[in-house]
């Protein structure tokens, strides 16, 4: 089992969506881990999320704070370019 482990920041963002999405395919990751995404999970989108075929798994409660660490893990093998 391959994994990352990824403390970014702007995971909203398109350069950083794009650069993990390459490092998923460049090293055909079956887990991945995001830390200080500084942003609230259901603001986004999971639909990209299931374009690279993957799911969130899991993350970290903090109470009243934002989560701080996001899971994902492949529900698919195949990444396409678009």
């Amino acid at each position: 089992m391959k994994s990352l482990f990824w403390n970014l920041r702007g995971l909203a963002n398109s350069p950083t969506k794009l650069a993990l999405k390459k490092l998923l395919k460049i090293h055909n990751l079956d887990i991945c881990f995001i830390s200080e995404p500084w942003m609230y999970i259901a603001k986004f989108s999971m639909r990209w999320l299931d374009r690279i075929g993957m799911k969130l798994f899991c993350v970290n409660n903090r109470g009243h704070l934002l989560p701080n660490l996001w899971c994902f893990m492949f529900i698919l093998r195949n990444i396409s370019d678009d």
